[in-house]
């Protein structure tokens, strides 16, 4: 069977991950492969913190188990795969009555719960990371895969529970999270000291942003949530919290590795003929405006594209990466990474494919004085010395600020699901 949920927290608070895993604790049932945490398009604005929705299949495991966490003083074992046991019902309603002790008090929380035994189509999940979703949609999907399903409050959580569970695992990474119920309070310079050793380790992505000195893999809210640690082995992420986190003897209830979407760029249309508010995009062209900026920090610059004229904004939390933004120039030609909202295509990273080059006009210089000319009018130019006329002005190659070359946001400010051109280069 595979369960998916959704939408049992709130900006303020509560984790549907530490949910999940307690769902799994207390079905009695084995766990094959991973649960799995899916991060859906983060331009749906009635989303919670990264827009997540969950899934695990459970189940009789087969074959030899591996430990991929800890639930209270028992391993979690995931099993390589394994039989359909269990009763659909009978695992409604323990999520129902789950999701009933542990979901937010919040009006703009709607969980829906997914039982099915088999997994949706792969269709699902793609449109619901780049796109928009009805309920009605995956109300009609549901009755054709005669898959079971409740809702609370308005329902919306029913997206995102079957979309999780529709994901194909095309493209994957891992995250180890800690948990603490309901929640623990860890010292700065701890979060700090951690945060670097993880991140030095090479093993892991988006632990520490070292422009702002703020640790990533540290939850900025109060949630059950110690800390996750992201890369794309999670025999090495086990290995790092054994050996670089447990020692620091932070509070601990459970941990787990989840198989996630997360830095996959899923969420990104490539080469679009027209593009939409809501959706994220990959765009390549010719910037054709110099940058400006408005008051707070944010960029602007046109290009122009496949789609036609797009502009491009760099807002402030990107931090440094506007100083790359800021240099770009008219007939540098890139590839832009990001989310179109209010007009513009918010981006997420850039490439810089080539640079254009740049002149400078000057008056000429004296063959015979060696000085520099004066512009006496239109094409006009005589030396103050000897009276020399010239008639064309020189023009001197600019040095450029800027190289080609692939440059991301900091850790700090980037999605989920964006992908680091870092992953790319290994």
């Amino acid at each position: 069977m595979i369960i998916g949920i959704d939408d049992t927290d709130s900006p303020y608070g509560g984790c549907t991950t530490y949910l999940l895993t307690r769902i799994i604790e207390e079905s009695g049932l084995d766990l094959i492969g991973f649960p799995r945490l899916v991060r859906l398009n983060p331009n749906v604005a009635y989303c919670t913190r990264g827009n997540a929705a969950l899934s695990a299949t459970l189940g009789h495991g087969r074959g030899k188990p591996s430990v991929i966490g800890r639930l209270g003083s028992a391993d979690l074992e995931s099993y390589p795969e394994g039989e359909d046991s269990g009763d659909m019902l009978k695992l409604m309603s323990l999520a129902e009555e789950m999701v009933m002790a542990y979901r937010e008090d919040d009006p703009n929380t709607n969980p829906g719960i997914v039982v099915t035994r088999e997994r949706l189509p792969g269709s699902l999940y793609r449109k619901a990371v780049s796109s928009f979703v009805s309920r009605e949609e995956v109300e009609e999907i549901l009755r054709q895969y005669s898959a079971a399903y409740t809702v609370m409050g308005n329902g919306r959580g029913l997206i995102g529970a079957s979309a999780a569970v529709s994901w194909p695992e095309e493209r994957c990474t891992y995250e180890l999270i800690s948990y603490s119920h309901p929640y623990a309070e860890i010292d700065r310079a701890v979060k700090t000291k951690i945060s670097i050793s993880v991140e030095e380790t090479g093993f892991t992505f988006d632990s520490y942003d070292a422009e702002s000195g703020r640790s990533c893999m540290f939850p900025a809210s109060r949630t059950p949530v110690v800390f996750g640690i992201r890369g794309r082995s999670w025999r090495d992420l086990l290995d790092l919290k054994r050996k670089r986190i447990d020692p620091e003897g932070l509070t601990e209830e459970r941990f787990v590795v989840f198989r996630t979407n997360q830095a996959t760029d899923d969420h990104i249309i490539g080469d679009p003929e027209n593009i939409l508010e809501g959706h994220s995009y990959a765009i390549s062209g010719f910037i054709t405006s110099d940058p400006w900026v408005i008051p707070g920090g944010h960029y602007f610059a046109w290009m122009e594209g496949r789609p036609g004229r797009v502009k491009l904004a760099a807002f402030e939390p990107t931090k440094g990466f506007r100083n790359t933004f800021r240099n770009l120039r008219p007939g540098d030609f890139v590839t832009a990474y990001g989310s179109f909202n209010s007009g513009s295509l918010h981006l997420e990273k850039l490439e810089i494919i080539s640079t254009s080059v740049l002149y400078r006009r000057q008056n000429p210089l004296c063959s015979r004085c060696r000085v520099r000319a004066e512009n006496r009018g239109r094409s006009f130019f005589k030396c103050p010395s000897c009276g020399t006329r010239y008639d064309l002005p020189e023009y001197v190659r600019i040095g450029r600020n800027v190289d080609p070359g692939r440059y991301d946001v900091p850790s700090g400010s980037r999605r989920h699901l964006t992908k680091p051109f870092y992953l790319s280069r290994d």
